[in-house]
């Protein structure tokens, strides 16, 4: 059984996405017959107190490593956008790691990018963007203050603080 490393994006984009691309990716080489190789799956990328201690690199170099040790290498669309793709495909070209043929990978590319509309278009935000809505600290105390001096000012006596 050939072995498949996925390669593509992950730096830039909402940790939802790429999880689900590459996962996605995953299930559909293992029903072609190969086993897949998921970087989001390796426990850095899964645990964030891990990648801090080791860092972009140390998280890089244990991906090319685990590279290294597979027969060929899928690139996901979007895949020439990420330095780190980037640095894997030319590592996978110098260790003669093979491309996936060109029928099976523009069949994967166009089955992924379906998915990723499908699942963009779902219109639920993820946990990542909810939680980047959220303003600072320092903007809710302005807001806050300049609304009790205007409540103040107006002299209605009510009061603007809730939870």
């Amino acid at each position: 059984m050939k072995i498949v490393y996925i390669s593509g994006q992950i730096s830039g984009l909402e940790r939802d996405e790429y999880m689900e691309r590459f996962a996605y990716a995953e299930q559909l080489l293992t029903e072609q017959g190969y086993k897949a190789v998921n970087p989001t799956r390796f426990f850095i990328c899964r645990h964030l107190w891990a990648y801090r201690i080791v860092g972009y690199v140390g998280a890089l170099l244990y991906d090319l490593w685990r590279l290294s040790k597979c027969d060929i290498i899928y690139k996901l669309p979007g895949w020439r956008s990420s330095k780190g793709a980037n640095i894997e495909s030319c590592w996978a070209y110098h260790m003669n790691i093979y491309l996936l043929p060109p029928k099976q990978r523009e069949a994967l590319d166009k089955k992924v990018a379906k998915h990723m509309e499908k699942w963009a278009k779902r219109g639920i935000p993820s946990p990542t963007t909810i939680l980047s809505r959220k303003k600072p600290l320092t903007e809710w105390q302005e807001e806050q203050s300049n609304s009790s001096t205007a409540t103040a000012a107006a002299g209605d006596g009510t009061n603007t603080m809730s939870r």
